[in-house]
């Protein structure tokens, strides 16, 4: 399977890393993500070499006002910080009414409302979060929960052994090429 660094966009998941990058593509309304960024969370913290980065998106905003709304939301309320009672009540919200406006859900919830208005309005973060959402289109991750896993794209819940295998032979793999430098 391809894998895809620098060259993708997506944040920096370079496969040359001496670490293992995780990029999480995932989406406050799903809750098999939730259970996959948990368990993507739990591996984390036993695994010092891992860097995850979580971008609660959903794949294909573009089309659909709400779940642009979502990826916006989801990246303001990102930058206040990672609140998780904040992020989890957002999400429980989000998850019971699929008509809910996140972004007026957020507003309300979001520990800095004129921090979250100021970035909602921003040309800066919506190119930003088009960008991401473009290139995780372009490499072909197309349904959430999806993962570059040191660039090797992985689409849907890969469970928690699954993914510890896959971090452990990632680590393995940047060590030889340590070793090797």
């Amino acid at each position: 399977m391809p894998r895809f660094g620098r060259a993708s966009g997506v944040d920096d998941p370079t496969a040359d890393s001496d670490t293992v990058t995780l990029v999480v593509f995932s989406n406050l309304r799903c809750p098999t993500c939730e259970a996959m960024e948990r368990t993507l969370e739990e591996l984390a913290a036993r695994t010092p070499d891992l860097h995850l980065l979580i971008r609660r998106r959903p794949l294909f905003p573009e089309a659909m006002l709400g779940p642009w709304g979502d990826a916006l939301a989801s990246a303001c309320s990102a930058a206040q910080g990672p609140d998780a009672a904040f992020r989890k009540a957002l999400r429980r919200a989000l998850q019971r009414d699929s008509e809910t406006n996140s972004g007026a859900l957020a507003r309300r919830l979001v520990p800095d409302p004129i921090a979250f208005e100021a970035c909602w309005g921003s040309a800066d973060t919506r190119a930003r979060v088009l960008t991401e959402l473009r290139h995780a289109a372009r490499i072909g991750l197309r349904e959430a929960p999806a993962v570059l896993v040191n660039g090797l794209p992985l689409v849907g819940f890969q469970g928690a052994e699954r993914l510890e295998e896959i971090v452990r032979s990632e680590a393995a793999q940047s060590a030889r090429r340590e070793e090797r430098r």
